[in-house]
């Protein structure tokens, strides 16, 4: 089975570094893609130019909690993460729900108020966490990315680059739990998380970081292929569609 797998991926490797890639082939103003094998860059536009970046932020969200707390706990909700604006899982106060549960509304329903949650049981405050943000970011070496919140509502200190995207992709993707939960199809109550556009399921789009798209401004996203298809993307889209927040 090992075997099955290793040749799958040697053969969409060979795919994608001998897939040609048209000038004005991209329309995001700013782009960059790797083999997340060897660390060729296959592709890139624009790569350091800072942005807002919306709900790929929620990608260092997950992988703090993943990394820094124990996935096993149970937390009740405070009335500081109920009601928040955008995209939501709806949580209601003193409910009580596991860690996993919160990380699967963070990633498959982009729950900006299971964000919340997260922050306040790992870092204390949203601002205590954003500094834990910050501390990760360095570690990794992205030198164009600054953190204010764990959900990527707009903030002017609120920004990153496609570049700094893929590589943060990349080391979340090698966490057990944050890859296990970016690639589920169920939420709590084995039930999938219904955000405002419907049941999301990372592994039928193919995506396990989904781009966000809005209107009147470019917002930055993030993606990898399915298991076994060993490129990463980052990208910063131009809008289009209805507007949408995080």
């Amino acid at each position: 089975m090992r075997r099955f797998f290793a040749g799958t991926a040697a053969a969409l490797l060979a795919a994608v570094l001998f897939l040609p890639v048209r000038a004005g082939a991209v329309s995001a103003r700013r782009a960059y893609a790797v083999d997340a094998v060897s660390g060729r860059v296959l592709y890139e536009k624009n790569p350091t130019e800072r942005s807002l970046i919306a709900s790929p932020t929620k990608i260092m969200t997950a992988l703090i909690v993943c990394e820094q707390c124990n996935v096993l706990d149970r937390m009740r909700i405070p009335k500081e993460a109920v009601g928040i604006e955008g995209s939501s899982m709806y949580l209601t106060e003193w409910e009580v729900l596991t860690l996993p549960e919160l990380l699967y509304g963070l990633m498959l329903s982009s729950g900006n108020d299971a964000a919340v949650a997260l922050a306040i049981y790992c870092g204390g405050t949203v601002e205590g966490f954003a500094a834990l943000m910050n501390d990760k970011a360095r570690s990794l070496g992205l030198t164009g990315t600054h953190f204010e919140n764990p959900n990527g509502l707009d903030s002017p200190g609120h920004y990153s680059t496609a570049k700094d995207l893929g590589t943060l992709a990349a080391c979340a993707m090698e966490n057990p739990i944050f890859y296990k939960t970016v690639g589920g199809r169920k939420g709590r109550g084995g039930a999938r998380p219904r955000g405002r556009q419907g049941p999301v399921s990372c592994r039928e789009w193919g995506l396990v970081l989904r781009a966000l798209r809005r209107r009147g401004d470019q917002s930055c996203g993030a993606a990898r292929r399915a298991p076994m298809q060993p490129t990463r993307i980052s990208s910063m889209k131009p809008a289009w569609g209805r507007e949408m927040r995080s």
